[in-house]
């Protein structure tokens, strides 16, 4: 006959095998997820070209760039200052720098704000555009200036057009006629997802290891083993929180896809005042680059594999991100990692055929290097 404590046992087991199947489920639906990744298309809109043709460039023009997170004009924008027929075509070249102080080089020009990782891209946006409207700002641009935006300064460069470009910069006499976004997030990233996922599944692989140790363990060391996976739990959550302290900024979260700065982003046309809208609000020649190279970022790319996203990256960000619709031409992707989309060397063949698309896109000419 059956005893009261050998039912109460056996039942214990049912349960905790119960909760162990369910438990090893969840890396298989995230493996699922992998080869079958959920649609989001209705974040990256039709890539569409501009029904007009692209207009001739102005004869006066002022280069602007906006670097990408964490560093600065100087590595982001060194490889496109130095090139003589970018100085030579353009009247100026302005490259701003917004985190810290002080420039990072001489021929950068800094915000002076000390804004860090943390600084809204709000924020950086309209220090930005106030700065272009700085009178005593005004010898260093002509009225018509072609803008690039690197990763995260794409994004800065989306904001300040679709809050203020009509309102303020229009008004004070200047025209973006080219703007283009290098490797810029344009639909968010998966950083967070990967974090999330890999924490889940660290924590599922504790969950089983404990329902085994209940299950299978004899009386002498189920508590050491208990007490040795509880630790583990303890870590875990500790790690996970100064690794956010470190890693998750302001900047980031906002860079994440279906963040509420992206919701707010993404509302109504993704390319305002394009080419190909109703006049005379349509002075912009919006136009994305993109990468797929290999090589670097480790920890981006192992974050990415745990967002279990099928697309390719170019190290930082998903190429199915970098895209816009409503009349932006969308180049690439090409061969190169999400720093190579930016730092180049024009006597290497490679690089050379990458920078002549940059540089036709912004003066409608030819590379004559």
């Amino acid at each position: 006959m059956v005893t009261l404590k050998q039912a109460y046992k056996g039942a214990k087991k049912g349960v905790l095998a119960a909760i162990l199947i369910f438990l090893l489920f969840i890396p298989i639906i995230c493996l699922f997820q992998l080869n079958f990744p959920f649609n989001n298309s209705s974040n990256n809109g039709v890539h569409e070209y501009p029904s007009q043709p692209l207009k001739d460039p102005p004869t006066n023009n002022t280069l602007f760039c906006i670097h990408g997170y964490g560093l600065n004009a100087k590595m982001h924008y060194t490889s496109i200052y130095n090139d003589p027929y970018i100085q030579t075509y353009y009247n100026s070249v302005i490259a701003i720098d917004y985190y810290g102080l002080e420039p990072s080089t001489p021929w950068a020009y800094s915000l002076g704000k000390g804004f860090d990782l943390d600084t809204p891209i709000e924020e950086i946006a309209l220090a930005v555009k106030d700065f272009l409207l700085d009178p005593n700002n005004s010898a260093l641009f002509t009225e018509n200036i072609d803008v690039i935006g690197y990763s995260l300064g794409g994004l800065v460069v989306r904001y300040m057009i679709i809050q203020y470009y009509e309102t303020e910069i229009k008004a004070a006499n200047f025209t973006f006629d080219d703007v283009v976004l290098i490797a810029t997030p344009n639909h968010g990233t998966y950083h967070f997802d990967g974090i999330n996922n890999l924490y889940m599944l660290i924590f599922t692989m504790l969950g089983v290891l404990f329902c085994l140790v209940l299950i299978f363990s004899g009386e002498k060391r189920k508590m050491l083993r208990l007490i040795s996976l509880l630790i583990c739990f303890v870590a875990a959550i500790f790690i996970g929180m100064v690794l956010g302290q470190l890693f998750i900024t302001v900047q980031i979260s906002e860079a994440q896809r279906q963040s509420k700065f992206h919701q707010s982003l993404d509302i109504g046309d993704e390319t305002p005042y394009s080419v190909d809208d109703t006049p005379p609000h349509n002075d912009i020649n919006w136009s994305t680059f993109r990468g797929d190279g290999d090589g670097g970022f480790f920890w981006e790319r192992l974050l990415y594999f745990f967002a279990f996203r099928a697309e390719p990256t170019d190290g930082m960000i998903n190429v199915d991100s970098v895209p816009l619709g409503d009349g932006a031409i969308n180049y690439g992707p090409y061969p190169r990692n999400h720093d190579e989309m930016v730092r180049f060397n024009t006597s290497i063949a490679e690089d050379k055929a990458y920078f002549s698309d940059l540089y036709s896109v912004l003066t409608g000419e030819l590379y004559p290097g």
